[in-house]
């Protein structure tokens, strides 16, 4: 999110620096300093934005290359050539306040656009004046330049995002949808106290909720108390964005070790080897007793060498004892791994000059300022030795595969662990296909950092992961999730859940990692087993799956770190952005090979229906390959039908308005328009005999009415899969798949009684029931006698003149 509104905001300054040919604005003129006079330009500046990401693994390489191209720009606009600074605008994390460059900017543009000026123009006068024309209270410069507004707010999400405190109110009812609309600024002032009359912003969004910044001071405390817990390193705090590092010495070991962590012992610092060597068994960590003390001790002191850590690890892990690499099932010693290879570290910027003048260096900033790379520390690894990395994710992955039971429990060593070594390297071959291909475009330079990265070595290293991958884990993950092996064996009374529900889990883990394995798959590579993977997992997820709407993943859900990491291990956002990126290329592909497309498809059906593998039916039916096309209609590209279906449905020809049809009804018609099977591509979509399979909402699932039933017949399943039968005003209708139930919702109804009382007291209602019934008529009172209390207590129901003695037939 950060390094979105980083570029966000570097665009906007890019833009706003433009002199329009025609009429050119003056708040661009100024602030580009492009203005006649003596005139400077301004800029903004990066803020915590430079040291949050350092501590935070980015598991994309495009981020990660983004994240420091905004740096390089915002110091690029900021710095001048002999090295001192231009001033700067909207440093809001910095005060609330209107300051530096602020007020001088401010001062410019009131004198070419002619705004009165307060005078005398004390300090506290220009203060009060540019916080009113900035927050808009007075709209004289809003009003006449609405670019200043924009650019204003998008700098300030920028900022809120680095270094603000919560955005949302707490106590939000869960489940609300936040629209973007709520995000809109609505800019205020007010006095500072009672006692400091300076005007300040007052900043609110997201139902009036006060947008503010992490007090420095604040974040400092808690830095030095934030040892009690591992999980806390990753969960939200007060001081939301000074998060610390997962892969520094002394927060591994004050958050880990034993002694520690039962509060027995005070915070201790740990900087180099000494230190480490001085630390009892009782305060080394062992990660739930997975590492030996000797063990542990090794593994802490790679930790001192930051520059050399990665290297470090790895053959730590792929070399020695296999004890080593089985406790890299655990989700602490995941959290920490990824860290040492995937946080980014101290940034060094194009203009960095200083050079080591003697050995050793004592100051330990400036060891670390030396230290720093263009583009992260695991970019450099790759552009220095991508074999020896590659090497040992390879040995890593390999052992791993080899440990395999044929199936996965988080019980075992080997599921988590193979999974978890999966998601390693497909995210290093990420970061080396992103330098290969940024280092092999002609004509155009290197990106700073990968200079001397030696392309034969990183295509060769890229190649054999991508072997060991496609040979040995995707098979092996399939295997996993046969549904002739995995079918139920019943319900175990001394267990909470189903075996059904362990299947569906273990099987949605399984496809999300099988949906990982091809996210860095281009369309040149794309063919019929990667698109089958994509589709069928993608559409098994999202009837099988609930999707989580909170900000941060499950990685730190869970209260035991010693477990492996619960539900997928992967976080949702990384699924979504597989699903996206790929979408556009998968149809493209279907497009060109249809023979391919059409095997997908059926694929796609077998594994949403549960009738086989992605490869073949598990039935014994032998079923031909259907024609899949997309619906021929422009606003129905990627939604797939095979050529049994209606031909005017798969010809768009149904969308053609019937005579005397209003736009309502026509409406109704094409979106209700009955379907045997539907394949939706563009929203992972699966659709059975016009019924869209999906999880059952989570208010019915909690709902009292509900709750006996899941008990009893549903075993206590976590999420139930169903298919929409039909939705009226008042009323929902699902059908649980494989369960021979229906469920109804209903809702109350909302009609005036007033608007229907004429209705109930006219002639067409006159008996009364059941005082009035004939002598036929009594069936009518022996269904409904014994019920009518229990359904509609204190009602009384009128009847027709009709007779209905020959109704009960």
């Amino acid at each position: 999110r950060t390094t979105t509104l980083a570029c966000a905001a570097c665009v906007s300054d890019a833009i706003v620096r433009v002199k329009c040919v025609d009429d050119p604005s003056p708040f661009s003129l100024h602030y580009s300093g492009k203005n006649e006079g003596p005139t400077r330009p301004f800029g903004f500046e990066s803020g915590s934005y430079e040291s949050l990401a350092a501590n935070l693994p980015l598991f994309d390489p495009q981020l990660t290359s983004l994240r420091f191209q905004c740096l390089d720009y915002m110091r690029g606009m900021t710095i001048k050539e002999d090295g001192t600074f231009y001033p700067t605008i909207f440093n809001f994390d910095g005060s609330l306040t209107p300051h530096g460059g602020d007020l001088e900017l401010i001062n410019h543009l009131s004198i070419e656009l002619a705004l009165p000026r307060p005078y005398p123009r004390t300090e506290s006068a220009m203060v009060t004046h540019a916080a009113r024309l900035i927050s808009g209270q007075n709209g004289a410069i809003l009003e006449i330049l609405p670019e200043f507004e924009y650019f204003r707010d998008i700098v300030f999400h920028f900022k809120h995002a680095v270094s603000g405190a919560s955005q949302t109110p707490e106590g939000t009812e869960e489940g609300y949808v936040w629209l973007p609309t709520d995000a809109t600024l609505k800019w205020t002032v007010k006095s500072v106290s009672t006692e400091n009359k300076t005007l300040q912003y007052n900043v609110k969004a997201f139902r009036g909720h006060l947008q503010e910044f992490v007090d420095p001071s604040a974040s400092n405390k808690e830095k030095s108390n934030a040892f009690s817990n591992f999980l806390s390193l990753f969960g939200k705090s007060k001081t939301a964005r000074s998060k610390l590092s997962c892969a520094d010495p002394t927060n591994i070991v004050n958050s880990c070790g034993e002694k520690f962590m039962k509060g027995k012992a005070k915070p201790v610092s740990v900087k180099n080897e000494d230190d480490i060597l001085h630390l009892t068994n009782e305060e080394l960590p062992t990660f739930g007793g997975v590492l030996t003390p000797a063990d542990s001790e090794r593994f802490l002191q790679f930790f001192t060498v930051p520059y050399l850590r990665i290297p470090l690890i790895l053959d730590f892990f792929a070399n020695g004892d296999p004890g080593r690499l089985v406790a890299l099932k655990t989700k602490s010693l995941q959290l920490i791994v990824d860290a040492a290879i995937f946080e980014p570290g101290s940034w060094k910027p194009s203009d960095f000059y200083e050079q080591v003048t003697h050995i050793p260096i004592v100051s330990e900033t400036k060891l670390q300022t030396m230290l720093s790379t263009p583009m992260g520390t695991l970019f450099n690894e790759i552009a220095k030795s991508p074999d020896t990395l590659v090497d040992c994710i390879i040995k890593m992955l390999e052992r791993a595969v080899d440990m395999d039971v044929g199936r996965y429990s988080s019980k075992s060593s080997s599921g988590p662990l193979i999974l978890y070594l999966s998601r390693l390297a497909v995210r290093i071959e990420g970061f080396l296909k992103y330098g290969l291909m940024k280092c092999s475009s002609p004509g155009e330079p290197r990106p700073r950092g990968l200079e001397f990265m030696e392309n034969h070595k990183v295509e060769k290293a890229m190649k054999d992961l991508r072997h060991t991958l496609d040979s040995r884990v995707i098979p092996m993950l399939e295997y996993w999730i046969d549904p002739q092996r995995t079918s139920a064996s019943g319900y175990n009374k001394n267990k909470k859940t189903s075996n059904v529900q362990k299947n569906v889990d273990v099987a949605n883990l399984v496809h999300a990692h099988l949906i990982y394995l091809f996210k860095n798959y281009t369309f040149e590579e794309f063919d019929r087993r990667s698109i089958s993977v994509l589709l069928s997992s993608q559409v098994y997820l999202s009837i099988n799956h609930r999707f989580s709407s909170k900000a941060y993943d499950d990685l730190a859900d869970s209260s035991d770190p010693s477990r492996p990491p619960p539900s997928i291990q992967i976080p949702q956002s990384e699924i979504f952005d597989i699903i996206q990126s790929k979408r556009y290329h998968l149809l493209k592909y279907m497009k060109a090979n249809p023979d391919d497309c059409n095997a997908a498809m059926e694929s796609v059906v077998r594994v949403a229906t549960g009738t086989g593998t992605r490869t073949k039916r598990t039935d014994g039916q032998k079923l031909n390959i259907r024609q899949w096309n997309s619906i021929q209609h422009p606003t129905c590209f990627g939604r797939f039908v095979p050529n049994t279906e209606d031909e005017k449905l798969r010809d768009g020809s149904y969308r053609i308005p019937r005579p005397n049809e209003n736009f309502e009804q026509w409406m109704l018609r094409v979106t209700t328009k009955e379907v045997g099977i539907e394949v939706n591509v563009q929203i992972s979509e699966f659709t059975l005999q016009n019924h869209k399979m999906m999880l059952l909402d989570p208010s019915i699932l909690a709902h009292k009415d509900f709750k006996y039933l899941r008990r009893t017949a549903l075993r206590n399943a976590r999420d139930v899969a169903c298919a929409e039968v039909v939705h009226t005003t008042n009323r929902y209708h699902w059908r649980l798949v494989g369960q021979r139930y229906d469920v109804m919702s209903w809702s109350p109804d909302r009609r005036n009684y007033h608007s229907i009382k004429s209705v109930l007291n006219n002639s067409l209602y006159p008996r009364k029931f059941p005082n009035k019934l004939r002598g036929g008529e009594s069936w009518v009172a022996e269904v409904l006698l014994e019920k009518l209390p229990l359904i509609l207590p204190e009602v009384t129901l009128y009847m027709t003149s009709n007779d209905v003695t020959d109704a009960q037939s």
